[in-house]
């Protein structure tokens, strides 16, 4: 774990609650059950330095109190796309995550101050020295030239030119510092002396922090120390170190812990979900079937007694017609005889 990357706190406001939330930093690898994963090498050259919600190499890496992390224009976005849930009982805005969806409150200054995630920008870092890049000497910038650098120098985070880094070798103070030529880091030789080299001075006085505040949970320098952190308990950073890596390793292996009944759980629910969907087919097929039945048993019965009732009207239909023919001939006999008695009486 490098030194300056604990100086990070952000807090998780919860309803009326703060949780703090740490940002360490890791050595050189991903480290699962006890054994390295990836190297310093493969993880710059990762999707680890890519950013989740823009897919581009982060920019400004800020990290979130659950741990994600995103460019600080995409965390702004994120505030204004996403929908904000207000807490209307203590006004907290918040934001959702767009990786693990839990709601974040937003801090009162805006999206973009939740801090910067100090071990991606100090891979970030070495990611862009392993790449081509135009480089002005710092020195020369000095004297208002502008030379190409070639060289870094570990010790003073200073890009050189060839005749400067010979010139800095050359001097009592800086002649035992690592310089470096680029095109040695782009070949990815130098990557862990760039990582142990890397420090980041405290932000208002430009100076190591080397001690770390109990109280405030934060590192700090010698005049923090003697200033606003004057009142407070405070220890030396290499004391802290191994107190806060126990307890991070203690957060690893409980979190390791449960990765394997998550994925066991998933994989039972990726089973079930299997098994109604087989459910679910059968289910629709035996009632297409028992559907089908029922229409067919339906459809003959209709059958049969529409022809029934065919046949059984026929029949009627036909006996009306022979009655009807009967009467018809029984009243024009009749009609006849009248006719016949009529005449009878008058003329016979």
């Amino acid at each position: 774990m490098y030194k300056y990357e604990i100086r990070h706190k952000s807090y998780i406001k919860d309803e009326n609650r703060f949780q703090k939330t740490f940002i360490w930093g890791m050595t050189t690898a991903t480290i699962m059950n006890g054994k390295v994963e990836i190297t310093l090498a493969e993880l710059i050259e990762s999707k680890f330095l890519r950013c989740s919600k823009c897919n581009q190499i982060y920019q400004d890496p800020r990290i979130l109190p659950c741990l994600h992390t995103f460019c600080k224009n995409c965390i702004e976005e994120i505030s204004h796309d996403a929908p904000v849930t207000t807490n209307q009982e203590n006004s907290i805005d918040r934001l959702q995550c767009p990786i693990c969806q839990s709601f974040i409150g937003i801090p009162g200054e805006g999206a973009t101050t939740f801090p910067e995630n100090p071990f991606l920008s100090n891979l970030l870092n070495i990611h862009e020295y392993k790449h081509p890049k135009e480089r002005k000497c710092d020195y020369c910038s000095f004297d208002g030239k502008k030379t190409s650098a070639e060289y870094l120098c570990l010790d003073c985070n200073d890009d050189m030119c060839s005749n400067c880094s010979d010139a800095h070798r050359r001097t009592k103070i800086t002649r035992n510092h690592s310089v470096i030529p680029f095109k040695q880091i782009q070949n990815g030789l130098y990557d862990h002396d760039m990582r142990s080299h890397q420090a980041r001075p405290c932000t208002k006085h430009d100076d190591q922090l080397d001690f770390f505040c109990e109280i405030c949970e934060i590192l700090i320098c010698p005049q923090c120390k003697n200033e606003e952190h004057d009142s407070h308990k405070s220890i030396k950073f290499d004391d802290a170190l191994p107190r806060y890596k126990r307890h991070i390793n203690g957060l690893l292996e409980g979190i390791q812990g449960r990765i394997p009944s998550i994925a066991d759980y998933v994989k039972y629910l990726k089973s079930y979900e299997n098994s109604l969907k087989e459910s679910k087919q059968k289910l629709t097929e035996n009632l297409e079937a028992q559907s089908n039945t029922l229409h067919q048993i339906i459809d003959n019965y209709k059958s049969e007694m529409l022809a029934n009732i065919s046949q059984k009207c026929e029949a009627e239909l036909a006996d009306l017609e022979t009655k009807s023919n009967n009467l018809e001939i029984a009243g024009k006999s009749l009609q006849d005889n009248a006719t016949y008695l009529q005449y009878l009486l008058h003329h016979g």
